[in-house]
């Protein structure tokens, strides 16, 4: 049988990798990576992939932070600078304590899978997809898919193809698979996607509304984008609430303010579920904040975010979840008037519920 794929949301993060392929020369990759390491609780296991050039340099860097228990793992193999985004590199099956990591054909094609594998002891397999993880989100019974990863998978647009390259993605795991993206026809499959990356843009919640619809938060630009209206509206047709927040663009880059890492389990002692927040230094950063409490969590905000909008990345980029806890509780469901007094807050029409 198939192990699932692990949710976006749900149970506590207890172990999580990010990359540093620059060893001390990138300060503002140490600055972010550093304000990450404060925010996550104690217990959560961090490994950091990096050259092995770059190991006695970043132990030092950890010891000056005080992140002794942090592991530094050398990769075997030459890392680039887009190594950072170590979300794309593989996908990560879960089910109780059965678990192991995929390889898949990224964009940022590295091995972090038999890395991380044979370092911590997990099953690793091997897929000939083209996906990257930043592109897909798994929630409770559903999963969501970047459009571009199937036309990518389908190498050319036919209906033949797009059919067959759809069917190896619904094939990972026993959830149904909902795709986000837009195309000229509205009866059509979606054809495109903006960004090129869904999770820069649409974060889960683990929420639902009163009438049982997933709620999903969908950035809204400061300038309009007709491409993500349609995206909201086509998520909308399949069943999810689709909550706007407003995001700033820079240069045609939307910042990511939605690339977040959530839980919705409650840590021991804790009153409400973490969710860990990029900041980015402008003044959305308190409202994406707000927004989070309204919907009954608890912000911690990751500081240090602005010098990676143009090379289009942001926190859950940065970050892989390896392993969650166990979550059998309920998802929480959020009041309609909840969502109507975020809507008014916004000033302007931010649902599509």
């Amino acid at each position: 049988m198939t192990v699932p794929l692990l949710m976006d949301y749900g149970g506590l993060i207890e172990a999580i990798a990010i990359c540093n392929p620059d060893g001390a020369a990138n300060r503002a990759l140490l600055r972010a990576h550093r304000n990450l390491l404060s925010q996550l609780p104690s217990e959560t296991a961090v490994t950091i992939l990096c050259r092995a050039a770059d190991r006695e340099a970043l132990s030092q860097w950890l010891q000056r932070i005080g992140a002794t228990s942090v592991r530094l793992l050398p990769a075997s193999a030459p890392l680039r600078s887009d190594a950072i985004w170590i979300q794309d590199h593989l996908v990560v099956r879960q089910q109780g304590r059965r678990r192991s990591y995929l390889g898949i054909v990224s964009e940022h094609p590295y091995d972090s899978a038999r890395w991380l594998g044979h370092d911590d002891g997990t099953p690793v397999e091997t897929s000939r997809i083209r996906l990257s993880g930043g592109n897909l989100l798994v929630g409770r019974n559903f999963r969501i898919l970047g459009a571009g990863s199937i036309e990518a998978e389908a190498r050319g647009w036919t209906a033949t193809r797009w059919r067959g390259a759809l069917a190896r993605y619904a094939a990972l795991d026993p959830r149904p698979l909902h795709l986000y993206g837009y195309g000229p026809d509205p009866a059509s499959p979606p054809i495109l996607q903006e960004p090129f990356h869904l999770d820069l843009a649409l974060a889960l919640t683990g929420c639902r509304t009163e009438r049982d619809e997933p709620i999903v938060l969908l950035a809204r630009p400061a300038r309009t984008m007709p491409e993500l209206d349609a995206a909201a509206e086509r998520l909308r047709q399949s069943g999810f609430c689709v909550l706007r927040n407003r995001v700033p663009v820079l240069s045609g880059s939307i910042v990511g303010y939605n690339n977040v890492l959530i839980e919705n389990a409650l840590r021991p002692g804790a009153r409400r579920p973490l969710v860990f927040v990029p900041q980015f230094g402008f003044g959305e950063d308190g409202a994406v904040l707000a927004l989070w409490r309204v919907l009954g969590f608890e912000p911690r905000p990751v500081p240090g975010w602005a010098p990676f909008i143009f090379p289009g990345g942001a926190l859950r980029c940065a970050a892989k979840i390896l392993k969650r806890g166990a979550w059998r509780g309920m998802e929480r469901v959020i009041p309609d008037r909840t969502l109507r007094a975020i809507a008014r807050r916004a000033a302007g029409p931010t649902t599509n519920c």
